[in-house]
């Protein structure tokens, strides 16, 4: 009797440890500080292992790409995906323990990353009233037949958003929007049909008044998976385009682009399309995005062309300080607006560095501020925002080597 009931227990954990990332779903809570993720290299949580607490866009850095066969979620919820920086097949899994191979996966995962509460998200269930196998995705999958559920689901729960679920490829067929749990799919006319499921619309951020549109692109030369924004994205994680951007077209405005999330890291001002992000060595890295205001009062932004209120084309009078001229870029060893120094902040302590260079560039005319440094002393400074001068009373920092392509 001891026996038999130790076998029944045994038999007990083995289920429940082979979760379903929706089963898991409906019980998590996650905090992403406490996300944590182990890879097997073997079958049955077997061979090397490795486990990660934080976003990974290279498993081939800890020579562990392609080679994993089990998974186990510990806490939080993950997306693994079968190409390098979240590219490729991608699936979200919450808390449970995983056979890759069951799953239609093999070894073939490249990169995972965490996933925040609050993303959108779909999960589809093999069984009507949320039973049987389940699979979970972030972002548009346009051939689930490559991903082992094509013509599966019964049901699907959906958490946040809405999401257009279609009966053919790329989008096609008879397609739904669904923005609730629906138990059975055969009401909308797609039990076992459906083929390709997407965030119903790609645009975030809301009406963003005058500051114009960027267009993300996952792939180069405009094509690819695209998400349209109009307005400040702290965090592109949420919308499931954190380090997927390849290129960008700019539908007016300018916007600011940063590898980190809210506005961390590396920043560069965008003033144009960019077919290849690589160019600008921001390449699958743009996590956060805001539209750049240089003012808080309206009718005010740097001009793309020599402005008036400046003086003349700083070719003829230099205005705009000393200057040498390379064939593809002009530099500025100590650049002046008026006859002062100019504050490294476009309005006192806010929009400063790399906008402050960049503003400056486009008010001499020029594009992109390539380089720039700043010093301290005793001196008068320009603000470029509030156009006045902050006395040099106490020692200000300003703009020095700023070097601004044509």
């Amino acid at each position: 009797m001891k026996k038999l009931l130790n076998t029944v227990v045994f038999c007990l954990a083995i289920t429940a440890g082979i979760s379903s990332p929706a089963n898991a779903a409906q019980s998590t809570s996650y905090s992403s500080g406490s996300a944590k993720l182990v890879l097997h290299s073997g079958p049955d949580f077997s061979g090397r292992n490795r486990t990660f607490q934080s976003d990974e866009p290279k498993l081939a850095t800890y020579n562990f790409a392609d080679i994993s066969q089990s998974m186990e979620v510990v806490s939080g919820q993950w997306e693994v995906c079968v190409d390098k920086r979240y590219r490729g097949r991608c699936e979200v899994f919450s808390v449970g323990h995983f056979d890759l191979n069951a799953l239609g996966w093999g070894s073939d995962i490249a990169s995972v990353r965490r996933v925040s509460n609050h993303t959108d998200t779909i999960t589809l269930y093999a069984k009507p009233g949320f039973g049987g196998q389940a699979r979970t995705y972030a972002r548009k999958m346009d051939k689930l037949k490559l991903y082992a559920f094509h013509d599966h689901a019964a049901s699907l729960r959906v958490s946040g958003g809405t999401w257009k679920v279609c009966a053919n490829s790329n989008m096609g067929g008879h397609c739904e929007l669904v923005d609730r749990d629906i138990p059975d799919l055969g009401t909308i006319g797609l039990l076992y049909s459906i083929s390709s499921v997407a965030p119903s619309d790609n645009r975030i951020g809301g009406i963003g008044g005058d500051v114009g549109e960027l267009v993300l692109f996952e792939d180069d030369s405009y094509s690819g998976t695209r998400i349209s924004i109009r307005n400040e994205v702290s965090d592109l994680q949420r919308a499931g385009f954190s380090d997927r951007a390849s290129s960008l077209r700019l539908q007016g405005g300018k916007w600011e682009v940063c590898d980190r999330p809210h506005f961390g890291g590396r920043c560069e001002i965008i003033q144009r399309s960019i077919n290849n992000l690589e160019r600008i060595d921001m390449g699958d890295r743009i996590s956060s995005v805001r539209p750049v205001r240089y003012d808080e009062n309206p009718g005010y932004q740097p001009s793309p062309t020599p402005d008036d209120r400046w003086g003349h084309d700083w070719r003829s009078d230099r205005q705009y300080g000393q200057s040498f001229q390379g064939q593809r870029t002009i530099f500025f060893p100590e650049p002046s607006l008026q006859g002062h120094a100019v504050s490294d902040c476009i309005r006192p302590e806010r929009q400063c560095g790399q906008q402050a260079a960049q503003a400056f560039c486009e008010i001499a005319g020029l594009n992109r501020a390539v380089f720039f440094d700043t010093a301290r002393g005793y001196k008068s400074t320009w603000l470029i925002g509030s156009r006045r001068t902050e006395s040099g009373n106490s020692r200000s920092r300003y703009l020095i080597d700023v070097l601004c392509s044509r």
